[in-house]
């Protein structure tokens, strides 16, 4: 079952590479960085256990017509019921779980927003590591805390 998960995210990985190729050559935006990272979400009800994994690729971009900086996101969500791959249904262990169906395709797929000092903030602590995370972040989870960012993240979609 890990090895299809890995296979996807490295046909993904391919994808954002021919893409990255592709904006590199337009004259009106430049790529200020890249990174990624993969999260696994998961939860416990009534005896089945529910994994989301969710691999970001995230890229900062300028705008040279416009003076403009910004942060566009691709999502790529693995869904498990106890350990079982399957994407047909949104776990409860999924980010955008308990959002509306309209909603929720608008989210899951990524975001755009302008770099500003609060989505600054908001990616950094995204990307954080856990042990770091821990530290900043009070008595909530990691996985409450970054659950509450995406959403967020998605909700100032420019």
């Amino acid at each position: 079952m890990e090895n299809i998960a890995i296979n996807k995210l490295n046909k993904l990985y391919n994808q954002t590479d021919k893409y990255f190729e592709i904006i590199n050559k337009s004259k009106h935006i430049e790529i200020h960085s890249h990174k990624s990272k993969q999260f696994i979400f998961t939860k416990n009800v009534n005896n089945n256990n529910y994994k989301t994994t969710l691999h970001i690729n995230l890229i900062e971009k300028y705008n040279k017509e416009h003076n403009i900086s910004y942060f566009e996101a691709q999502y790529t969500f693995i869904n498990y019921i106890n350990e079982v791959e399957n994407n047909k249904i949104i776990p409860v262990s999924h980010p955008f779980y308990n959002i509306s169906e309209e909603n929720f395709l608008n989210y899951s797929e990524g975001f755009l927003v302008v770099k500003n000092n609060l989505t600054n903030q908001l990616i950094k602590y995204l990307f954080m590591d856990d042990s770091k995370l821990e530290k900043q972040i009070g008595n909530s989870s990691n996985q409450k805390y970054r659950f509450n960012i995406l959403k967020s993240l998605a909700e100032f979609w420019d």
